[in-house]
């Protein structure tokens, strides 16, 4: 009998090389480090995946990062999705275990009851370094339509025009007072935030859906410009006016006196122009000389922040029962002279709808997480989960709840009105033609079952899906870290860390 030879010194190594590259592409994919593509747009424009602009980013997900510590608050989690275990989802986790939550005018809050009295909420801050992130341009004096956002016809108070990009203005007597009006508003418009070239197509995209949801006030926004005084110019204003359904309005002032060479930073309740009793002050010396000044005015998460230079001080107003915005007003006041503002620019904060959760209080179970997108206007996140129970005799007939022999199925229910495009997670899916419906249930696996729109309603009325908002711990996968394309550097460049 003839022995088998064996393989070749060379050649043994070739294939040990290839087995041990294998080995580690294998490990380092489930056990280190894993790529995604981003399909959809829940997280933009922090993550792109917008079919309309065609940009869909690609990330690195750290595996092992909840190996040494627990998922935190504002990590962007990738996790097995509840309702559809062979789905991935990627969202910012917003709410821990043990977490009572409310989701009011843009902002999250906890809840902490009382034994007597109404409810004490504090307010989800989000990091600085996050925060920072977050913002999304509303309008910049870059911007063609720039002069929109200060048109000089609408002052009530002085003299204001336009020189090239610089806005001015002049006192003739009473001040000078005019209000920003940027052409999408003081909204959380859907295309807000995206660079420019994108930014155009998204807000093409959104208005042939029809526009979606109207737009709410957002009263979470940051200014920032140079100011450069002229002879005569006495003080400079920046003024926000928060006007909300019940009780009276809130307004938030960065002050500079050049008189008096000092800054304030002043927390009012008013009716119209009359001051009530409660309000807050913060006051630093003005730096510098009457050379230009970089002024940031900042309210976000329930803090009030004003930046001259290097000078900053902050507020943390009270906010007793949070409410929505009725209105939200933004103004520039001067008085005495001329002053020049340039490289205007105007952010607001990212902004929770309460789609789902209107008035509800959520409540999270130990050892779970409530998940949000960045992108609220267009996320199936926490807020809208629920699942199904749909019930399916032997010969595979829709049948009530109840009826002997039935088993029962369970899936994620996502329901898509007629008028809204086709959504490739629509469950269940009913195919009138054939009298059919399809069911996808938790582990991904589709049922047909005979039946029709009418078998559906009754069996949606009998057993109406049920709200089922939160990831259990262990199925958080990793933490999303990087992302490596696209990398067109004259074209699309979205090469970064994720925050």
């Amino acid at each position: 009998m003839k022995k088998d030879r064996p393989l070749p010194r060379h050649m043994r190594e070739t294939i040990e090389s290839a087995a041990m590259a294998v080995l580690l592409a294998v490990g380092l994919k489930y056990f280190l480090v894993e790529a995604f593509e981003i399909p959809t747009p829940s997280m933009q424009p922090t993550l792109m995946g917008s079919p309309a602009a065609g940009v869909h980013d690609r990330i690195l997900v750290d595996k092992a990062a909840y190996l040494l510590r627990e998922p935190k608050r504002w990590d962007v989690a990738i996790f097995r999705y509840p309702l559809n275990r062979s789905q991935d989802y990627v969202k910012r986790i917003v709410g821990i275990g043990g977490d009572r939550l409310r989701i009011i005018g843009g902002d999250v809050y906890r809840v902490f009851p009382r034994k007597k009295g109404p409810p004490r909420y504090e307010i989800l801050r989000k990091p600085e370094g996050l925060q920072e992130r977050l913002w999304r341009r509303i309008y910049s004096t870059g911007d063609p339509d720039a002069r929109a956002g200060f048109p000089p016809e609408t002052a009530d108070r002085g003299l204001w025009k336009w020189e090239g990009r610089s806005l001015v203005a002049e006192d003739t007597g009473q001040g000078a007072r005019i209000a920003m009006r940027p052409p999408d508003g003081l909204t959380n418009r859907y295309w807000h935030g995206y660079p420019d070239g994108i930014r155009d197509r998204i807000r093409e995209g959104r208005r042939q859906m029809g526009g979606g949801d109207p737009p709410r006030s957002v009263g979470d926004l940051r200014l920032r410009m140079t100011a450069a005084p002229g002879p005569g110019c006495e003080a400079l204003v920046l003024e926000e006016t928060a006007r909300f359904p019940v009780g009276p309005a809130r307004r938030y002032r960065l002050e500079l006196d050049f008189g008096k060479r000092e800054v304030v930073l002043s927390y009012d309740r008013v009716r119209g122009e009359r001051v009530l009793s409660g309000g807050l002050r913060r006051k630093a010396p003005l730096p510098g000389d009457r050379g230009p000044l970089e002024l940031v005015f900042v309210y976000r998460d329930g803090r009030l922040e004003g930046r001259v230079g290097e000078t900053a001080l902050s507020l943390d107003p009270p906010n007793p029962r949070p409410s929505a915005l009725s209105s939200v007003g933004l103004h520039l006041r001067t008085r005495g002279g001329k002053i020049r503002f340039t490289d205007i620019r105007l952010d607001r904060d990212l902004y929770y709808t309460t789609d789902g959760v209107e008035g509800r209080t959520i409540e999270v179970p130990e050892g779970h997480f409530f998940m949000l997108g960045d992108n609220t206007q267009a996320s199936a996140d926490s807020r809208l989960w629920s699942s199904l129970s749909l019930w399916a005799d032997a010969e595979g007939r829709l049948v009530p709840k109840g009826t002997e022999g039935a088993r029962e199925i369970v899936g994620n229910y996502r329901a898509i009105p007629p008028d809204m495009p086709p959504d490739p997670d629509e469950n269940p899916v009913v195919v009138r033609l054939r009298n059919r419906i399809v069911f996808t249930d938790l582990h991904g696996e589709e049922h047909v079952l005979i039946g029709g729109p009418e078998d559906l309603r009754r069996a949606l009325e009998a057993a109406p899906p049920k709200p089922t908002p939160f990831v259990p711990r262990d199925y958080v996968l990793g933490r999303a870290f990087a992302t490596f394309w696209p990398a067109n550097p004259f074209g699309v460049f979205r090469i970064g860390l994720i925050r």
